[in-house]
């Protein structure tokens, strides 16, 4: 009973009241009437704190047990990296020897940036619309269906680099974007807040610096960077 009430709180908003409110009326409808106002919700009410104790305390055992296992052992990545992608960092293959070919990396990851993902300089959102020139009559290229500013809006989102756009999104947004750090399967694995204009090499090595801290040293990476 304790359990089916543990998971239906989890979907719903935990009220205790209005369960053992339920359960004082529905027996009494039947001639079962409780001696003491309120015995069930109070007895109830500590039953249950206990019972959620219990499992935590059920949980941080089995982990201190699979920790103590692995003490003695340092080829596995972290139960961080197990967790996030257990088809990568989960097996057992690459430390066997039992790769496709010794010049193949134990492990493949990516990481790029995108700059679409911002974060206004403006805490309440304030219309800066006003600072930018007005644009210009727009119009429709020959044999194209959609106008110009939608193209020159398509191109310039592509755009890394460059005086202007650099200038404006450090002017507008405190982060300019987000770079990633993900795993073969596209398991994100970190990510960073830009805080800079462009892509700089010291958010790549950061991110790299972390997935090292939580791999074996005898593990091998290959990684994938479109610059």
């Amino acid at each position: 009973v304790l359990e089916f009430v543990r998971l239906l709180f989890v979907r719903q908003s935990p009220n205790q009241t209005a369960w053992c409110d339920a359960v004082e009326t529905f027996p009494d409808g039947m001639g079962y009437k409780l001696t003491l106002k309120n015995t069930l919700q109070c007895c109830f009410s500590n039953a249950f704190h206990w019972y959620q104790a219990l499992i935590v305390l059920g949980w941080e055992h089995i982990a201190t047990l699979i920790t103590d296992a692995q003490k003695d052992s340092t080829t596995q990545p972290t139960e961080y990296l197990r967790s996030r992608c257990p088809l990568c960092f989960g097996g057992n293959d690459w430390q066997n020897g039992t790769r496709a070919s010794p010049s193949m990396p134990d492990i493949i990851v990516c990481l790029d940036a995108c700059f679409t993902q911002k974060r206004s300089t403006n805490p309440c959102c304030a219309d800066t619309r006003a600072s930018r020139t007005e644009p210009e009559d727009d119009r429709y290229e020959e044999g194209m269906h959609v106008p110009v500013s939608v193209l020159d809006g398509c191109g310039e989102s592509f755009v890394a680099t460059g005086k202007k756009w650099e200038k404006e999104s450090t002017r507008f947004f405190t982060d300019t974007g987000l770079m990633a750090l993900l795993c073969r399967h596209d398991c994100v694995l970190w990510i960073v807040n830009l805080t800079s204009a462009g892509e700089k090499q010291h958010y790549a090595l950061t991110l790299l610096d972390r997935l090292f801290k939580h791999l074996p040293r005898q593990m091998t990476v290959g990684l994938l960077y479109d610059i």
